[in-house]
């Protein structure tokens, strides 16, 4: 009779078991290791994305102080000759670029501006506040300038006509002889948006008022005797700095778009400033309304509408180029 041994069934079922153990232990240690190369590639991505944003801060700062330098130079130098006023703008802008040289140079990257370029445009504005909205031959009604763009562009007005309920006035008898003060922004489609400056019966204060087309659509007052619009922005109030939040239907000329007409009407209604910017050249502009003589009012002054210029910076991470414009107060026009 064979001899039967039961022990060997017993060591191939421990075998069988020892196996799945180390099979089981392979996995867990296949599934670590995945889970540390894993970790490694996003902690990877996660600091080379953090040393890229890093590393083009300084780039991104540098622009935006150029178009701040840019912007304030545009905004304020006025003269008689457009190259003169280009040169002007490329100097100041190269000034302040070489002003940042020696710490760039500490910090190991290398910074300019360059290739500066304008485009001619002009001032159209009155200084005088307690002169009327009329033209420098006293028109009442008259064209400020025709198909334009505009930019910076407010009025500081002191109304002499009151309205009681303009909601209810329809817009015949307010743009009439005798009405309030208005500004007509018709754009290229000959679509009219017209601001009327008024005061209000009941309480004297300032206020403004939208029409679209010959539709009243809101006004609103300022506590004052006169109110600062600024037709940009879409903001009113006693003056520059104390204004409203901003309202879209106050944002006359982004709503006309470029190529508009700009045109006063019952100008004699009301005192007061404005300035409207416009990418003409003062050729091009209703040259007839406006003053000549440098102490003449409302006068046409000769300003750049915008600059283009190059940005260049270079460190050992980043080699960063951009064209950049510079139009300040200009609407987002589409």
């Amino acid at each position: 009779m064979a001899d039967v041994n039961w022990s060997h069934g017993c060591d191939q079922d421990h075998d069988r078991g020892q196996l799945f153990l180390v099979g089981a232990l392979a996995l867990a240690v296949t599934f670590v290791v995945l889970a540390l190369v894993m970790n490694g590639v996003i902690y990877t991505e996660n600091v080379s994305a953090r040393d890229l944003a890093t590393s083009t801060a300084p780039a991104i700062e540098y622009e935006n102080e150029a178009k701040s330098v840019a912007a304030t130079l545009v905004a304020t130098e006025r003269g008689d000759d457009y190259d003169e006023l280009e040169a002007t703008v490329a100097g100041g802008l190269s000034a302040w670029s070489n002003t940042t040289q020696p710490f760039g140079a500490v910090e190991g990257r290398l910074a300019g501006v360059e290739d500066t370029t304008g485009s001619n445009g002009t001032a159209l504005a009155q200084d005088t506040s307690d002169r009327n909205f009329t033209s420098v031959n006293d028109a009442e009604s008259w064209t400020l300038a025709t198909d334009v763009k505009t930019r910076d562009a407010w009025i500081n007005a002191t109304p002499e006509v009151s309205e009681d309920d303009i909601e209810n006035e329809t817009f015949a008898d307010l743009t009439d002889d005798g009405g309030p003060f208005y500004i007509n922004v018709t754009d290229g489609g000959g679509v009219d948006v017209t601001v009327f400056v008024y005061e209000d019966e009941n309480s004297d204060d300032a206020c403004v008022a939208v029409f679209d087309g010959d539709t009243y659509e809101n006004s609103s007052c300022a506590d004052a005797e006169n109110i600062y619009v600024d037709l940009v922005d879409g903001t009113y109030g006693e003056n520059s700095i104390d204004q409203s939040d901003e309202h879209g239907w106050l944002q006359v000329l982004e709503r006309a778009g470029p190529d508009h007409t700009l045109e006063f009407g019952n100008a004699d209604a009301s005192d007061g400033t404005y300035q409207f910017v416009v990418d003409a050249e003062d050729d091009d502009v209703e040259s007839d309304n406006f003053g000549t003589d440098p102490d003449a009012e409302p006068y046409a002054e000769r300003a750049l509408y915008d600059v283009e210029f190059q940005i260049r910076y270079r460190s050992q991470n980043v080699r960063y180029e951009a064209t950049v414009r510079v139009a300040p107060g200009e609407p987002t026009y589409e």
